[in-house]
């Protein structure tokens, strides 16, 4: 069984209300300001879309600290489940702040060390102290599968193997 934010099968104007009472609490206003939701699939909220775009519901407020922020969720495979879930998410990050709570999740992500960069020998897959040629051919083979326009490449794979010749090459003496 799939789990579904919506399990009384709310209607969008349901939903919509809940977020904009949602952020009207935020704002500490009668009525919400300042909000903007917006969704392709309208008016076929119902609808249930294999497409991630045309499924996405994405709410723009100004509410707390939060200054022309912009939330997007597209999990779900109707539209109308998707608005329900930004409107309980938002509930839940409205009261963690009025509890104090952002201040306590901001500490221990503080406290976490950033992860660790790899070494450019092992991401280009060489032996250390290589040859500028060994180096450029690794480096060339590699973004053949890492370039984003291939598949299962990446802009983070093929970042992470730009870095890596760089620092490669910078212990060669190579400037940049």
């Amino acid at each position: 069984m799939s789990y579904t934010p919506n399990p009384q099968n709310q209607g969008w104007v349901t939903c919509r209300d809940r977020l904009l009472d949602c952020i009207a609490k935020w704002q500490k206003k009668f009525r919400a300001i300042d909000v903007s939701i917006d969704c392709p699939a309208a008016p076929r909220y119902n609808s249930v879309f294999g497409n991630r775009a045309e499924r996405a519901v994405s709410v723009t407020f100004t509410a707390g600290s939060h200054i022309n922020r912009t939330v997007r969720v597209d999990r779900f495979e109707r539209p109308v489940d998707n608005l329900w879930a930004l409107a309980i998410g938002l509930d839940a990050v409205r009261l963690n702040e009025m509890r104090g709570l952002d201040d306590v999740a901001r500490q221990v992500y503080g406290l976490l060390s950033a992860p660790k960069q790899r070494d450019p020998w092992e991401v280009l897959g060489i032996r250390p102290g290589q040859p500028r040629e060994m180096i450029d051919a690794a480096f060339r083979a590699k973004s053949k599968m890492a370039h984003p326009d291939m598949p299962g490449g990446s802009h983070e794979a093929m970042q992470e193997l730009n870095e890596a010749r760089e620092a490669a090459l910078a212990t060669l003496g190579v400037p940049k």
